[in-house]
């Protein structure tokens, strides 16, 4: 968080709402856990720090939607993502841990199995469908572990780089 404290979300069974923080400031301090911190269960969900200083969680398994921690009030909501409905495939759930990043725009890149979107969290709006990776073979979960965005180097109109780095 922008304060420098560290937040997990979700987990598998009993974890699977809970938020858990560490408050760097504190001396010997444990994770605060917070019990149903979350409206859905969340396990393999991306958690991605907004400008507002809140984190946007989205996904995880068999969750096709995203919510917000902190939460502006208690009574907020999940929102529905069909984008991580049309990613999802049955037999290997590629689409958990998207990759996420916020553009320069304000809105969020988000890429899935082989699919990507820029997406407006405030109004919950899919803004551009971008081409689908060929191949059919997935770039995310459980291909790899993190991704990079580079930057593009446009040279008289053309794209010379476009390239997401996948480290395993």
């Amino acid at each position: 968080m922008s304060d420098g404290s560290l937040v997990q979300t979700g987990g598998f069974n009993d974890g699977e709402q809970v938020v858990r923080v560490f408050n760097k400031s504190c001396n010997k301090c444990d994770w605060k856990e917070i019990e149903y911190g979350l409206v859905q269960r969340r396990w393999y969900a991306t958690n991605n720090i907004l400008p507002d200083g809140r984190q946007i969680v989205i996904g995880g398994r068999r969750q096709y939607n995203c919510e917000f921690y902190p939460k502006r009030v208690s009574s907020e909501k999940a929102y529905s993502l069909p984008f991580l409905v049309q990613t999802y495939d049955p037999d290997s759930e590629n689409n958990l841990y998207p990759f996420v990043f916020l553009n320069t725009d304000g809105n969020l890149f988000i890429f899935a199995n082989n699919h990507a979107i820029l997406y407006n969290y405030s109004r919950n709006q899919v803004l551009k469908t971008f081409p689908e990776i060929p191949g059919g073979e997935p770039r995310n979960y459980p291909s790899t572990g993190s991704a990079v965005l580079l930057p593009l180097l446009i040279i008289q109109g053309k794209v010379a780089v476009v390239e997401i780095l996948m480290c395993t």
